[in-house]
């Protein structure tokens, strides 16, 4: 079997980098692919038509706070090293999924709950000991 046979079967994009952006301010939407990269750009939350293997960086921003935990059923797995998130609220298995070998991590205006609690700055270190640049 080759790999294309792998790929219609399971369609998986290797990326590495995805940049995401849904804002009510942006006037196009479109769906950019740049080698292993790719940029979504868009009014409302957008689904690729594969679900994405992120391998380096995430970047996250959207106007609705739920977009990202929506968004993370299409990504398969997540090993980016660097993480920024924009006005998103996560619960902590999704902070997990996103954040297991993140080294530069960015976070502005994201609150992480554990159940109906918001996670303190202590406890979130705590889930990412390999964090070398906070903001």
């Amino acid at each position: 079997m080759s790999c294309k046979y792998f790929h219609v079967r399971d369609p998986i994009f290797i990326c590495y980098k995805l940049r995401y952006i849904a804002h009510a301010a942006n006037d196009i939407n479109r769906v950019k692919y740049h080698r292993q990269s790719v940029e979504i750009r868009s009014t409302v939350l957008f689904y690729p038509d594969e679900d994405l293997y992120i391998t380096t960086a995430i970047e996250f921003s959207a106007d609705n706070r739920d977009d990202l935990s929506s968004f993370i059923s299409r990504i398969f797995k997540c090993e980016a090293k660097f993480v920024s998130i924009f006005y998103q609220d996560l619960t902590v298995e999704e902070f997990k999924f996103l954040t297991s070998n993140v080294i530069d991590l960015s976070l502005h205006n994201v609150r992480i709950f554990v159940i109906d609690e918001v996670l303190f700055l202590e406890e979130m270190l705590e889930l990412v000991p390999n964090v070398q640049y906070l903001e």
